[in-house]
């Protein structure tokens, strides 16, 4: 006679995020009790891949407009170094584009001695979804004043305090155009005008944080 092991789902909210958990028990008779020492073992990886399919599966929904909270906010001056490239829009050619440019920023920020004054953010020049084509321009704020650059392909900028639209957003980076065209929307429905450039920052390293939730 087959046992039976019925599972249980737990979802908790906690600091802005949903924490699920997958459960299951059962009762084994005693000579199967020591097979118990082993279910973590093999029921452990089904039960990671099932989570990870539910996660995806809620990260795939829409934001719906209520859930949106824009900010109208005034950003800090800032001195940064940066640089500009353009490429098709592939997440696989787009993260080996960003991450020789951030890695070529950092060791020009090496070779001049300044150190992060902020998060890394990229500047959105041109988004042309047709084409499937993005001219962007990745940065980094730093600490001081660079005169000399000696890579030719950074740029030292320095950026004045404007007032801007801020979301925060937690999710898929290949579904941020849904905010994107909300934010325009909301832009328009309160009579703002669009003063410049789209700005991405990025609060956590989607190189070191695999969770596109945190």
């Amino acid at each position: 006679e087959k046992g039976q092991g019925p599972g249980e789902y737990y979802f908790f909210e906690q600091d802005k995020r949903t924490e699920g958990v997958w459960s299951m028990t059962s009762e084994l008779p005693f000579m199967m009790r020591l097979m118990g020492l082993f279910m973590d073992g093999m029921l452990g990886p089904d039960f990671e891949k099932g989570l990870e399919s539910m996660e995806k599966a809620a990260l795939a929904e829409p934001v719906s407009k209520e859930e949106m909270a824009f900010t109208v906010e005034e950003s800090k001056p800032m001195m940064c170094l940066c640089m500009t490239d353009s490429c098709v829009i592939d997440p696989k050619v787009m993260g080996e584009k960003y991450g020789k440019m951030y890695g070529d920023i950092q060791a020009e920020m090496k070779a001049q001695k300044v150190d992060f004054a902020g998060a890394p953010f990229s500047i959105n020049i041109r988004f042309d979804e047709g084409n499937k084509f993005l001219v962007f321009r990745p940065g980094i704020p730093i600490t001081a004043e660079v005169k000399n650059v000696k890579n030719k392909n950074v740029s030292y900028a320095k950026c004045d305090a404007q007032k801007v639209l801020v979301y925060n957003y937690f999710g898929d980076y290949t579904k941020m155009s849904d905010i994107y065209m909300a934010m325009y929307k909301h832009i328009a429905d309160n009579k703002m005008e669009v003063g410049g450039y789209s700005w991405e920052e990025y609060i956590t390293d989607p190189m070191q944080e695999p969770d596109t939730a945190k």
